[in-house]
């Protein structure tokens, strides 16, 4: 996720990117296989984890099987 901060002056800071390594579990790597396999998809489809918005207490987090990656997309 890129930020981007402007100051009262209108001025902009650069934006900082991070990024984080999402890990699974090998039970979580079967479950996403099976559920390729479950519902017919070929390899090609991956699993996609996203931020689907912010609360006060945080993000929140989506996750989809998808086979259209994007440009700003890290696979691994």
């Amino acid at each position: 996720m890129t930020t981007l901060i402007e100051t009262q002056t209108e001025t902009q800071i650069e934006p900082q990117i991070k990024t984080q390594t999402v890990q699974l579990t090998p039970a979580a790597a079967e479950l996403v296989r099976g559920l390729r396999t479950q519902q017919n998809l070929d390899e090609t489809y991956a699993l996609r984890v996203y931020i689907s918005g912010q609360t006060c207490s945080g993000f929140q987090y989506g996750m989809a099987l998808d086979n259209k990656p994007r440009d700003t997309d890290s696979t691994f």
